[in-house]
């Protein structure tokens, strides 16, 4: 991983340099173009955060990009206008510590420091095909509504822009957790419901009333998503619902008959 601290003057129209853009990282470019993107991703109060973050030793190929102003610090002797001010959690920091925190990540995660200079001339992907794949992998639904463990890094990090190879991998992992996660308990909660089913001794009337209160149920439950949203401990009663009905009305003893049908013709056979 890469972070760079960009001056200002590379963001002019000089006709000399490649024009650059400052975005926010979650902005979608609408339109492709020559137009280069940088979102910044964290100010400099942030870098203490970003050493304590587990999953920032797995990347190699992303940029963080600290976005800095002189009231981001105390020598300026400004003040933190309102929407940065510390009733929100964010407070001035002072050059020393901002140089021992990059010291620290240095030190710590090897990481490079890149001027935008170098950071252009490196021909790192800076195009709006990157900055709508970032976009996109944080607009997902499974995303959005939270729908995966917090386990295991399956959402992005907040302060990284990623590589489009890195969001494509980081897709990937979440839709194959999504159908684990889902798909495991849907087939469950259907087979632990078609054995009891099977295993008891069940009239059409309970069968029935079974039905309907897991119909009822999962009426309840997607009701309150609808209203609040559908979120993970919302996702999961609908998914074992599901799956309970699925293996309540599953033919059950069709496979019961196959099965003392083979049984027989075991017997059969042994005599």
């Amino acid at each position: 991983m890469s972070y760079t601290i960009p001056p200002s003057d590379l963001t002019h129209t000089n006709p000399r340099r490649p024009k650059l853009l400052s975005a926010g990282i979650e902005d979608p470019a609408e339109t492709d173009s020559g137009m280069l993107f940088l979102p910044g991703t964290l100010y400099p109060q942030g870098l203490t955060d970003v050493t304590s973050d587990g999953p920032f030793r797995m990347l190699d190929d992303a940029l963080l990009v600290v976005t800095m102003h002189s009231y981001d610090f105390v020598e300026s002797g400004e003040s933190l206008p309102d929407f940065r001010s510390n009733r929100n959690g964010v407070f001035q920091v002072t050059l020393e510590q901002f140089g021992r925190d990059i010291e620290e990540i240095q030190n710590k995660f090897g990481w490079k420091i890149l001027s935008f200079r170098e950071l252009l001339e490196s021909g790192i992907d800076l195009t709006s095909r990157r900055l709508k794949a970032n976009h996109r992998i944080r607009r997902t639904l499974l995303v959005r509504n939270l729908l995966l463990p917090r386990t295991f890094w399956l959402y992005p990090i907040k302060h990284v822009y990623y590589t489009r190879r890195s969001v494509q991998e980081l897709f990937v992992r979440q839709l194959g957790a999504a159908v684990a996660l889902y798909g495991g308990l849907l087939l469950s909660a259907a087979t632990a419901t078609f054995l009891v089913r099977r295993g008891g001794d069940f009239s059409a009337s309970q069968a029935k009333l079974a039905s309907l209160g897991i119909a009822t149920l999962l009426g309840l439950v997607l009701a309150r998503a609808a209203v609040s949203g559908l979120y993970i401990k919302t996702a999961i009663a609908a998914t074992l619902l599901t799956g309970a009905s699925i293996g309540l009305h599953f033919p059950w003893h069709n496979v019961a008959c196959a099965e003392l049908r083979r049984k027989g013709g075991e017997v059969e056979t042994a005599e």
